[in-house]
This record gives structure tokens, C-alpha cells and sequence, in this order.
């Protein structure tokens, strides 16, 4: 039962029968990796895939925080 699943994979049934964060593959839930979807953290922001879910880091390299976003760094 995925309800009760470990952190990287347990049995499944088939389309929803995993929790969120999870889709069921030859039977078993996987972990989603929302962090393949571009437009999962704005732009400059690091994605960081956890399980079950994902958060939004600091700006990458080349970006700096720039009131409340994260702007590319453009040397003058």
C-alpha cells in the first residue's frame, strides 16, 4: 500500500494509487522529479528535488537576490 511506503518506492495498483509527489510505474511508486519541469521554481532559482515533494532554493550561480527574486548578475 503507498500509504505506508518507504521514501523511494512501494506497490501500486495503477493512476492514482500512489500519494501526491509519486506516480505508479511497473507497479511500483516512484518519487516524481518535479525539478524536469522548467516552470517548477522561478527563474534563477536552484530546484531541489525531496521526497515527496520539491522546494525552490537560493538563486544559482550567476544570479543574484534582488528585492525578493533573483535577477541574472550582469557585471558593468
Amino acid at each position: 500500500n503507498c500509504s505506508e511506503m518507504a521514501t523511494t518506492s512501494a506497490l501500486c495498483t495503477g493512476i492514482n494509487s500512489c500519494p501526491a509527489g509519486f506516480k505508479c510505474l511497473d507497479q511500483l511508486c516512484l518519487d516524481v522529479d518535479e525539478c524536469q519541469d522548467p516552470g517548477s521554481c522561478p527563474i534563477g532559482t536552484r530546484c531541489i528535488n525531496e521526497v515527496p515533494f520539491y522546494s525552490c532554493g537560493p538563486c544559482g550561480d550567476d544570479y543574484c537576490y534582488n528585492g525578493g527574486t533573483c535577477s541574472l548578475d550582469v557585471d558593468e
